[in-house]
């Protein structure tokens, strides 16, 4: 492909983003265009801050190392979800205000790990977790970080759409 063709190809890449997301640049790398997103040219149409953030999500409260923190962001009265988008949904669950710990092995140098209902409750049902993520038994559930980490048991929601694994001691609460 020669130079003119590629650089053709990498301005209709541009037209693509013309409604005004990103910028791109073309640079020429042995004969080839290559388009490149330049930061400091995010266009404010996007949506996105100077660090590709979501502006909109500016406005919520963070935690101490940084992540949103969705239950203050509920407390304080910023977020205000519908428990349900069905036309004549069944009455909402409580807010159930049970801890459970699980304890960590003595071979793990972790905090053992509370799992605070209460703040779970206030966004879902039970049953959104219970029973086909967790069954309501104790011992029944052989959650480790390695299938959390895979999207399994807490991983269905944390690391997706609730906050990620980088605040260990958010969950490693307990110390042993």
């Amino acid at each position: 492909m020669g130079y003119l063709t590629s650089l053709s190809s990498a301005c209709r890449l541009n037209n693509l983003f013309s409604g005004g997301a990103i910028l791109l640049i073309c640079l020429t790398i042995n004969g080839c265009a290559q388009p490149k997103a330049v930061k400091s040219q995010i266009v404010k149409k996007s949506g996105l801050d100077a660090e590709g953030r979501p502006i909109a999500l500016s406005v919520l409260p963070k935690t101490i190392v940084g992540d949103i923190d969705w239950v203050a962001a509920l407390k304080e009265g910023i977020l205000q979800p519908k428990y349900s988008l069905e036309a004549n949904p069944s009455p909402e669950s409580p807010i159930l205000n049970m801890d459970i710990v699980f304890n960590i092995g003595e071979a793990y140098p972790v905090p053992n790990v509370v799992f605070p209902h209460a703040p779970h409750t206030m966004w879902l049902s039970c049953n959104a977790c219970h029973p086909a993520i967790f069954i309501m038994r104790q011992g029944a559930n052989p959650i480790s970080m390695d299938r959390i980490i895979k999207g399994e048991y807490c991983g269905r929601c944390h690391g997706v759409v609730a906050f990620p694994f980088t605040d260990c001691f958010r969950c490693h609460s307990r110390p042993k």
